[in-house]
Order: C-alpha cells, then structure tokens, then sequence
C-alpha cells in the first residue's frame, strides 16, 4: 500500500526537532494497497527534511555507516531552523550550574507536561529531556557549534532558566555546522526534492518513497518522479504542524 501526502530513532534527534508523527505534521495521508513499485534507487535511509531533525538523523546514522539520503523540497537546505532564534533548552549544563540553578532531566520533563497541559506523548517527552544535554555537547564537541556563555533565559513554561543561544542568535549557527559535517562523511540534502508517498509492504513496514526531483515550490506538478527503496527506515522530519488546522484541532 502506499501513504500519499500532500506536504512534505535516532538518539539526540528529538531535542533537535520536532520529529514528525506518522500522520501528524503537514502529512495529509490516504492508504491503499498496491503492488511493490519498481525503484529507481536503493538506501539504507531516507530522511526527509534538512531542518536540525532531519540533520542529526542523517548524521547520526552515517556515523554509523548506514548509506542515508536527505531529501529537502525547497531550494536550499536548513528549512526554518536555519532563520529561527537559535535557541535549545537543555537541562544540567555547565553556565546553570555557574549560577547556582538546580536542573534535572526530570524537572525539564514535568514542565513540559505541564506546559502541554498533559496531553504530551511521555515517552517522548522523556527522550528528549534525557537527550538534550548529550545533543547539546555533541553539537559542541563534535560540530563545533558556538552557544554564547553568557547568555541563558527563562523561557515561557520552564521553571528554572534552561534556554541555551547560540552565538549569532539564529539556528544557522547550527544548521551549517551540521551541514559541514555531513558534507565530509559524504551526505549532501538533495534539494527541490519533494516526497509524495509513502510505500508501505503488505505487513505494515516502510519500505520507501515515491518523490519528484527539480520539484519548484509553488508549482505543484512540477519535477520528474522517482521511487526511492529504504532498505532499513524513513525518517519524518518534515517539520511542525502548526500549519495543519485539522491536526491542531
């Protein structure tokens, strides 16, 4: 059967970004049974969408040797997180402790409950407060991303200050350093690259993508097809679902 959408794990990837639901997000899904397609191509991984998500799975996973594509609908990588504001909450770093604030994975996780007014799936909310302080100094140590060491803030429904920026005060501090570090273990997003379906076997695994190549944004028929084989997972990481009214309500 095949999941057809009209929009577009890994540790350390949830703190990152919001990774999309199965059907949630901007993904409008309608399922039917087909015949196993023929592919035009073969991977271990398909990740779809550039943005900090999408980016640390791809990077995660080749570190570990798995052949992974990233695949990016608009011209350029980095989706918004490369114009956002750069900041990430993080639990237990070292300028909390500098100024005497008590912070803790499970403190970081009562509040986002709590914030979300308890209708937050816990054990992703567990994963990423338990992983925000490894993403943090992989970030760090391994990409070499800049968070400025003066600044930390008490954002809307944190209990204690926790919010990291980095030194330009825009994710791109971030976004090109994942970049950079993908680019030299062979990885570069496939841009104008829009995914349509979802193919799915006859048990229920995801078996890969069908997408069209050279797709230009706001014209919707445009791009040559092509179906993409995910020999191991797909990876949604297509963005938040702010835009999808029905999803929201």
């Amino acid at each position: 059967m095949t999941i057809s959408m009209n929009r577009r794990t890994l540790a350390k990837v949830g703190t990152l970004g919001a990774l999309s639901a199965f059907f949630g997000t901007t993904v409008q899904a309608q399922v039917k049974k087909t015949q196993s397609p023929n592919w035009d191509e073969e991977t271990d991984i398909i990740v779809v969408g550039s943005g900090f998500a999408g980016l640390a799975a791809a990077y995660e996973a080749k570190k570990r040797n798995a052949d992974v594509i990233v695949l990016e609908k608009m011209p350029t990588a980095g989706g918004n997180s490369i114009i956002n504001g750069g900041i990430m909450a993080v639990p237990g770093t070292e300028i909390q402790k500098s100024k005497g604030i008590k912070d803790s994975p499970e403190l970081m996780m009562k509040d986002t409950i709590k914030a979300g007014l308890g209708l937050n799936h816990p054990d992703k909310v567990k994963a990423m407060c338990e992983e925000a302080y490894p993403a943090y100094r992989m970030l760090v140590d391994e990409l070499g991303v800049k968070f400025s060491d003066k600044i930390l803030k008490h954002e809307g429904g944190h209990s204690v200050p926790r919010s990291m920026y980095t030194i330009n005060g825009r994710g791109s501090e971030i976004v090109t350093k994942q970049l950079a570090a993908l680019e030299k273990l062979g990885v570069k997003p496939r841009i104008r690259t829009i995914v349509d379906k979802i193919f799915v076997d006859p048990e229920g695994r995801v078996i890969g993508v069908a997408v069209r190549q050279n797709y230009r944004f706001g014209k919707e028929n445009s791009g040559k097809p092509k179906n993409i084989k995910a020999r191991k997972a797909v990876i949604l990481a297509n963005g938040g679902f702010s835009a999808d009214v029905a999803y929201r309500s």
